[in-house]
């Protein structure tokens, strides 16, 4: 067997491929860092109301002005006819400017006789007594004052809340209204069911004036009236009174006298299913509810997260914010 040497392998022959480019250098100049963004309520000072003059608390006889039928809806005058400061709050009391037997005498012809009171007794809460109840306005009663063996009755009334329209934001004087307690507010404050507030039918806030108003409202008698008298102090005092076993309106009566509004609500804000009778006494309180002339402050709940439907899309998003509050 011949055998032979393999021929030693020669390299290839072709173009070196040329190195690489190693780039070149450019020169870079500093870049300003960013402050962080700020909210321009961040500069803003706090929010001063100023001085606020609430009402001390006591009780009055304020004689009505049976000349005039129905609400002024106007600024409340210094002095003149129908016009008292109990307790230091600014009213002026008129003769009742609608009722069931006087629109049925119209309808016939007719002229009905005044039975409304000549004078009520207006006995407005102190601080103490207010902040109890979970009220952040004004707490008052009303009951008829001219000794007549007539029961109750209405008067026209309306309330000047200039004194205290900055002691909250969100346009708290604006959002003032008139609204009923349940009788039982001033003996069980801390109780749900005596905490209901029913919007008086027909009130109204005539912001310019800084007056609320109503051509209606029901006074108590005599008897059955809680009397507050003026305390230097935050305790507060009033009178115990009985509360009749009577059972009050039910959800839906309730929903109805507030307006129609979806839910309840107590004087702390919580839901109620069921609120305790509104007879005897006749209580009543300048509440701030959620809307004025300037805007609807509950028209969002400020929840992080809201969801929607779109045809057959459901679609949902998610927020996150930061608020600062003044106070």
């Amino acid at each position: 067997m011949l055998t032979a040497v393999p021929v030693q392998a020669q390299p290839g022959v072709g173009p070196v491929p040329a190195p690489p480019d190693p780039g070149h250098s450019a020169p870079v100049t500093g870049i300003p860092v960013r402050k962080p963004l700020r909210a321009t309520s961040d500069d803003l000072p706090n929010w001063d109301p100023g001085p606020q003059a609430w009402p001390a608390g006591g009780a009055a006889v304020v004689r009505v002005d049976r000349k005039r039928k129905g609400a002024r809806r106007s600024k409340v005058p210094g002095s003149g006819a129908g016009v008292g400061k109990p307790g230091g709050l600014g009213v002026t009391i008129y003769a009742s400017g609608t009722s069931a037997v006087g629109e049925l005498a119209e309808l016939h012809g007719a002229e009905a006789a005044d039975t409304g009171p000549a004078s009520v007794r207006m006995s407005v809460a102190d601080r103490g007594t207010t902040d109890r109840l979970g009220v952040r306005g004004v707490v008052f009663t009303l009951a008829r004052a001219d000794g007549s063996s007539t029961s109750g009755g209405d008067v026209a009334i309306d309330v000047d809340y200039s004194g205290f329209a900055d002691a909250y934001g969100a346009d708290f004087g604006g959002r003032l209204r008139l609204v009923k307690l349940p009788a039982c507010a001033i003996s069980s404050p801390d109780a749900p069911a005596c905490q209901v507030q029913l919007t008086v039918p027909g009130a109204t806030n005539t912001e310019p004036a800084q007056v609320v108003s109503a051509d209606a409202v029901s006074v108590g008698d005599a008897a059955t009236a809680t009397a507050f008298t003026e305390r230097a102090d935050s305790a507060g005092g009033s009178e115990t009174v009985a509360v009749p076993p009577i059972r009050g309106p039910t959800k839906a009566q309730v929903w109805a006298g507030d307006g129609g509004e979806p839910t309840a609500r107590t004087t702390r804000g919580m839901p109620l299913l069921e609120a305790a009778t509104t007879n005897g006494q006749a209580v009543y309180a300048l509440s701030a509810g959620a809307s004025s002339s300037n805007g609807n402050w509950g028209a969002t709940s400020m929840a992080p997260s809201y969801s929607w439907v779109q045809g057959r899309r459901a679609v949902s998003s998610r927020t996150a914010f930061r608020l600062r509050c003044r106070r």
